[in-house]
């Protein structure tokens, strides 16, 4: 199955790297930006967002547990999210709408053709969506900052040599 619903209970027990809200990852967790070269183009600075986390998606055996908040998503926003997307990527996104109930939100992506239209919910600033990977969550963000929370310099290396695509890392610990 590429998209499957993530409990709330296996959600907690699966990941360490959560908070409520972003200001309490700042003060939780050590953490750096990723953020693009500002000579890039907009649409070069998302394709080089969607090469990143399709390596960290790798670097994490392939999956990756999304937030996706679709019980906050009325027809106009679900029209919006359709409009910015080809009808390919909004089929994707369409079949994470029809997984599970509207109250799920965890949900775990197992291919890896599903994140192009994530990321660009992201990047276009329509739906911010968190990518929580086994050590170290990246949080979808404005202006294409996406700070990547994590505990230990050691744990996330193999994340940061994935950093190879001209995107820039500011680190805050």
């Amino acid at each position: 199955m590429f998209v499957e619903v993530i409990r709330k209970e296996t959600f907690n027990n699966k990941i360490k790297i959560r908070f409520n809200n972003i200001i309490e990852g700042f003060e939780k967790f050590n953490y750096f930006n990723i953020i693009p070269k500002e000579n890039d183009e907009l649409i070069e600075q998302e394709k080089k967002f969607i090469k990143l986390i399709k390596e960290f998606f790798k670097i994490n055996s392939s999956t990756v547990i999304i937030d996706f908040y679709k019980n906050r998503l009325n027809k106009e926003a679900i029209n919006i999210i359709k409009a910015n997307l080809r009808s390919e990527e909004f089929n994707i996104i369409n079949k994470i709408l029809n997984t599970g109930s509207s109250e799920d939100v965890y949900f775990q992506i197992n291919n890896i053709d599903y994140l192009d239209p994530l990321v660009k919910l992201c990047t276009r600033e329509i739906f911010f969506i968190t990518f929580y990977f086994d050590k170290g969550t990246l949080w979808g963000n404005y202006n294409m900052t996406f700070p990547f929370f994590y505990e230990s310099k050691e744990a996330i290396a193999d994340y940061e040599k994935a950093i190879v695509n001209n995107l820039e890392c500011r680190i805050y610990i």
